[in-house]
């Protein structure tokens, strides 16, 4: 005897004789009795799961590369696990690192090739709120239920350095010399109040 815990959802399948094909799979929950030599107990969750990826490649309109490292949550709804299993066949871990990690970098990837480069490093919550929206869909039909994801989006080591120079060489100068630039109130030797500039006293 086995007990499936509340928040899973327990998935038996006869590995061996005549009732063994597409319908082999029986959904139970609670504490189940099964032959371990001619059946198998698959558990998928039915509350949240957190998964934590590793960091990866996206390209932009243009081909500038970035990196994301997402993170997501999601579920399998009770009524849906016998479907992802009877499609799938594999263990959540497996399903994590195959089917739904494909699903995560093709939405990344396909919004990020909407987008020209000047846009998305200045747009991105709005990038990660579509991709939310395209994964939330193509997860769905696939038997998972979609819940969050956070991410960071950076451009490549080369971009990046880029940024850093024309901001530190081109950006902050030209708002120097404008502050410089700007008329100031003075007062003369006789009171009134003169408007100058300050490169007039250098």
């Amino acid at each position: 005897m086995t007990g499936i815990d509340s928040g899973q959802t327990g998935i038996i399948v006869n590995l061996a004789g005549s009732e063994r094909g597409v319908d082999d799979a029986k959904v139970e929950t609670g504490w189940v009795v099964y032959n371990r030599f001619a059946k198998q107990l698959f558990e998928y969750p039915a509350f949240a799961q957190i998964v934590d990826y590793e960091p990866f490649d996206i390209q932009d309109k243009k081909g500038t590369i970035f990196k994301t490292d997402p993170t997501i949550e999601y579920f399998i709804e009770r009524e849906d696990a016998k479907v992802v299993f009877l499609r799938y066949r594999k263990t959540t871990e497996e399903l994590e690192q195959s089917v739904i990690l494909t699903e995560v970098k093709n939405a990344y990837k396909d919004v990020a090739g909407l987008y020209e480069t000047d846009s998305l490093i200045n747009n991105r919550p709005a990038f990660e709120k579509e991709v939310e929206a395209l994964l939330k869909e193509r997860l769905s039909t696939r038997g998972f239920t979609f819940t969050n994801i956070q991410s960071s989006v950076k451009p490549n080591d080369v971009l990046q350095a880029a940024i850093v120079y024309r901001w530190k060489y081109v950006a902050i100068p030209e708002v120097a010399m404008t502050i410089s630039m700007r008329p100031h109130w003075q007062l003369d030797s006789f009171g009134e109040v003169l408007i100058v500039c300050a490169d007039n006293h250098k």
